[in-house]
């Protein structure tokens, strides 16, 4: 498996400009990093507010809620179980869940 590799906000404009002006459409780098703005601060207030963000071939994002849960992990010494455990609680909280379009799945694992 390939080593993970990350996109920075640079590489990510300079791509969508370089798309952008394939297509014949005439914009600056200040354009595309505002429309790129926006565009996160949409997203952020959507799921922030409850809603969903469903991008065409790409796949939806959404909040989802986690309800607070117990948990208990092992207590060790020497890297061995001792029979105790360390018990405490996970805080309810908000999370976002996405969830892959099929288009998308199938572009990930192309067919040989």
């Amino acid at each position: 498996m390939a080593k993970e590799k990350s996109l920075n906000e640079k590489e990510v404009r300079d791509a969508v400009h370089a798309r952008l002006t394939a297509k014949g459409i005439k914009c600056t780098k200040k354009i595309v990093d505002d429309v790129l703005d926006a565009a996160t601060d949409v997203a952020i207030d959507a799921l922030t507010s409850g809603k969903s963000i469903k991008y065409q071939g790409f796949g939806t994002i959404a909040p989802s809620f986690h309800k607070e849960k117990a948990f208990k992990t092992p207590v060790l010494e020497n890297g061995l179980p001792t029979g105790a455990f360390h018990e405490g609680i996970t805080p309810a909280h908000n999370r976002a869940t996405f969830i892959e379009s099929d288009i998308f799945i199938e572009k990930m694992n192309p067919v040989n």
